[in-house]
């Protein structure tokens, strides 16, 4: 299932023209609110034929 997002809110950019060429110049971010990201435990490591140990059979284990 998905988790919800941590930290919700908005960018702004400003940009700048180079050459006739519209460049980003810088991107400030605007949370409305944040909360503590939650920590997943990593992917299991691969096996030595390739295969994740996490799945048996194409199936979770």
């Amino acid at each position: 299932m998905p988790r919800l997002p941590a930290d919700v809110g908005h960018y702004e950019d400003t940009f700048r023209k180079v050459d006739g060429v519209w460049l980003i110049a810088s991107r400030t971010t605007f949370l409305a609110f944040g909360g503590a990201t939650e920590r997943v435990a990593p992917a299991p490591a691969a096996t030595g034929d390739g295969q994740s140990s996490f799945f048996s059979a194409g199936r979770p284990a």
